[in-house]
């Protein structure tokens, strides 16, 4: 925290608030807290830094929450990929209710090989 104090030129308590913000944004998913015997939650921080434009803010939190913006971007990038597959396997459902209602008179076994084409073609 010094090092990046004394590299941006920042007020000390401005990097030890951006600091801590990080190291706890990226605790509270990881562990709890128990206050009371009933009472039992994330450990969070509330913080708020006050200070003029240009006291490098958006700087000294840019620094250390860097790599927890980096794990969202590839988490968000993973849940993006997934929701594509789901939406691919909803068409392929779709499809499937499709060609089982319209070939309610042919044999299963020609209905599950037309599904499968069709399956194979949506998910190119």
């Amino acid at each position: 925290m010094l090092e990046a104090q004394s590299f941006v030129q920042a007020p000390l308590a401005l990097a030890a608030c951006s600091a801590l913000s990080a190291l706890s944004l990226a605790a509270q998913g990881l562990v709890n807290v128990r206050r009371d015997h009933h009472l039992v939650g994330p450990v969070s921080l509330y913080l708020l830094a006050v200070a003029d434009s240009g006291e490098r803010k958006t700087t000294c939190d840019t620094i250390f929450s860097g790599a927890l913006l980096e794990n969202e971007t590839m988490l968000a990038e993973s849940v993006e990929k997934w929701t594509e597959q789901w939406k691919k396997q909803g068409q392929v459902e779709r499809v499937e209710d499709r060609v089982e209602g319209r070939v309610e008179g042919r044999v299963e076994g020609r209905v599950e090989g037309e599904v499968a084409v069709l399956a194979r073609q949506l998910t190119k």
